[in-house]
């Protein structure tokens, strides 16, 4: 899974805890990163909600500790009471805002990756 952090600011140099990826905006993780094993859970999820409910566009809900661990890639620590608005783009795309008291602290863009989310 490729995905876009965009944290309205300066980007830090990005590196994750779990394997070699390294970058200035954007993380390409390696097939067999923990990390990424548990976003692309999260998103899979999503999906699966998504083709469950076809007519919705978007939900709420928790921040789960793989998205934690995710933003904590960035700097960022996401504030108690933070929820994840995650909204259908189609395709397979999704954007997650994370948001408390609906301020949005960030967004990520997530691609599918080739083969599809895992289910």
């Amino acid at each position: 899974m490729t995905e876009t952090i965009d944290t309205g600011r300066a980007a830090p140099r990005l590196s994750c805890p779990d394997c070699t990826a390294r970058a200035d905006t954007q993380l390409i993780h390696d097939a067999t990163c923990p990390l990424l094993a548990g976003v692309e859970a999260v998103c899979a999820r999503d999906e699966a909600w998504f083709r469950s409910h076809p007519h919705s566009r978007w939900r709420f809900r928790d921040l789960w500790p793989a998205e934690r661990a995710e933003i904590g890639v960035t700097g960022h620590q996401m504030p108690a009471g933070t929820r994840v608005r995650v909204v259908d783009l189609g395709g397979g795309r999704h954007v997650r805002q994370f948001a408390c008291r609906r301020v949005v602290l960030l967004e990520v863009l997530d691609l599918p990756p080739a083969r599809g989310w895992a289910t």
